[in-house]
């Protein structure tokens, strides 16, 4: 299974206490730097799971990397919404041994498909088995200057921004998840293919043109509850048969905690991962915050659906609650009263998104009528 390695400070001082950490990414500016064989583009935002400068965190590396990509295009979707109708804000997936859980990209390629369709850009993947295919795309969008979402080019293989290259693209610059050395500058990324954690799918996402059309708000509502209702209730997915989804990753999870063995006092290796596996739950667990928001917005806009909707993202929020008593006692959980008391939350987080899918597919029959 895959190794993955995540900061551990907004799990240390817990979710809600995270929400008033001081550290803010990097300013936004923006010139390019530029010669025969090297563009570099600057002042595109940072990406990383630190505060923004306008108080949100973007825990998710595909979608807070397509947003840095939007923002320096100057033209920047709102976090959430995009959280929303990619999917991750919906999202629960457990294994037990596999550090990459939390990744995105497991979906793929829905994750990306609806986003950009809802976002109304063309875009193009670039196959991550293919060097010469992924340099050549990497230096045309950024001598166009666009930044490129591209993945494992620094650290696991998750979405971060190419923001420029050197001697041709043997060298690449840009911003990951996984890696801030030095702080607050692109990283520089020498032999960068034979480096690279390739995914199975993907190596690259290039941002294409914007659309003349894009799908209406309705569509786009449509469309983001269906998948969010999927993401709830398939419980496997066949590419991946060892895992669980959806309300099932909960069950997953909670079991998962009862099996005493895994969890040894004496051997802190293996409690350094357990601690990592189960933070990636509360990751997405916390992400149902975004999914409320979403909602109430959608009730919003569509008054004729409003009650279920708003039921709905009172069922996610109190889901996501729970991942603040969760993240508390994170760094005891080889004690076996504490993983015995984590159930009753995980418990209660399964029966709350549980109740909120129902509302959803009220709200979901209510805008077909209409549609």
């Amino acid at each position: 299974m895959r190794p993955r390695v995540l900061p551990v400070l907004l799990f240390a001082i817990g979710f809600s206490a995270a929400l008033t950490t001081a550290q803010t990414s990097a300013p936004t500016t923006r010139e390019t730097k530029m010669n025969n064989d090297q563009r570099i583009l600057e002042g595109v935002p940072a990406v990383g799971f630190n505060r923004k400068r306008d108080g949100s965190y973007h825990f998710c590396p595909l979608v807070g990397s397509v947003h840095s990509v939007l923002t320096y295009v100057k033209d920047a979707p709102n976090y959430g919404t995009m959280m929303a109708v990619s999917g991750a804000a919906f999202r629960s997936v457990w294994e037990k041994d596999d550090g990459g859980n939390v990744d995105l990209m497991y979906l793929a390629p829905t994750p990306h498909e609806r986003l950009f369709d809802a976002l109304g850009y063309d875009y193009d993947v670039v196959d991550g088995m293919n060097e010469e295919a992924m340099r050549k795309a990497i230096v045309s969008s950024i001598d166009r200057g666009v930044p490129v979402i591209a993945f494992g080019i620094m650290g696991p293989p998750e979405a971060g921004v190419v923001t420029g290259y050197e001697e041709g693209g043997k060298i690449l610059r840009g911003w990951s998840y996984f890696d801030h050395d030095p702080p607050g500058k692109y990283y520089r990324r020498e032999n960068w293919y034979a480096r690279m954690e390739k995914h199975v799918l993907i190596g690259a996402l290039v941002l294409g043109r914007k659309r003349l059309h894009k799908p209406t708000e309705q569509a786009t509502a449509v469309a983001t509850l269906e998948w969010a209702i999927d993401l709830a209730t398939t419980p496997q997915r066949k590419n991946l048969p060892n895992h669980a989804f959806g309300t099932a990753a909960y069950d997953a999870w909670a079991a998962a905690l009862g099996v005493d063995a895994d969890f040894p006092v004496d051997d802190e290796k293996v409690m350094a991962r357990r601690r990592m596996l189960y933070d990636d739950q509360l990751m997405m667990l916390s992400e149902r915050g975004h999914a409320a928001k979403y909602l109430v917005e959608l009730a919003k806009k569509f008054p004729e659906a409003a009650e279920p909707l708003e039921k709905a993202s009172m069922f996610y929020k109190q889901a996501g609650d729970r991942a603040s008593p969760l993240s508390a006692t994170r760094t005891r959980i080889a004690e076996k009263k504490v993983r015995t008391d984590a159930v009753v939350h995980i418990q209660a987080a399964r029966d709350a998104e549980t109740a909120g899918v129902e509302e959803l597919k009220k709200a979901l029959a209510i805008l077909k009528r209409k549609h």
